[in-house]
């Protein structure tokens, strides 16, 4: 937890005014060992930890998606060796999307998209993937 600047003075104060640090630790609901570790530092305000460094290289997912551009997520999440939601967060966070494929209509896309639109795509040499039924292949007749 992070105890505001005003409350570290306040309690730096305390102590170096003459009071204990049991004492001022009692007073004020702090852990004895934390005003001693704010008594040892230079300064009292809190240390920012820095922005997280995740698993995933932004350069490599950028270039995994310019050689594999057909790869799903899951398949991406597997040669990365995470979970598809990291892929995906970084992915929107790169600005990267899957543009919907131009050479079918809208009922086109919408079959796709019952398909699972990763069964029937082509798939690039670098992503390996099972090879579809013919049941999910064929084509779907229109009602």
């Amino acid at each position: 937890m992070t105890y505001s600047l005003d409350l570290r003075e306040r309690v730096v104060g305390y102590v170096r005014d003459g009071g204990a640090p049991t004492e001022a630790g009692r007073l004020f609901g702090i852990d004895r060992k934390t005003i001693y570790n704010w008594l040892s530092r230079p300064e009292l305000a809190p240390a920012s930890s820095g922005p997280r460094r995740g698993k995933i290289d932004k350069a490599a997912l950028a270039q995994h998606v310019k050689d594999c551009p057909d790869a799903i997520l899951r398949e991406r999440a597997a040669h990365f060796g995470v979970h598809t939601n990291a892929i995906w967060s970084m992915l929107k966070t790169l600005d990267i999307t899957k543009p919907l494929p131009t050479d079918v209509g809208r009922i086109g896309c919408v079959i796709l998209n019952v398909l699972k639109y990763d069964i029937i795509r082509h798939q690039p040499a670098c992503c390996t993937k099972i090879a579809p039924s013919p049941e999910a292949t064929a084509p779907v007749p229109l009602a």
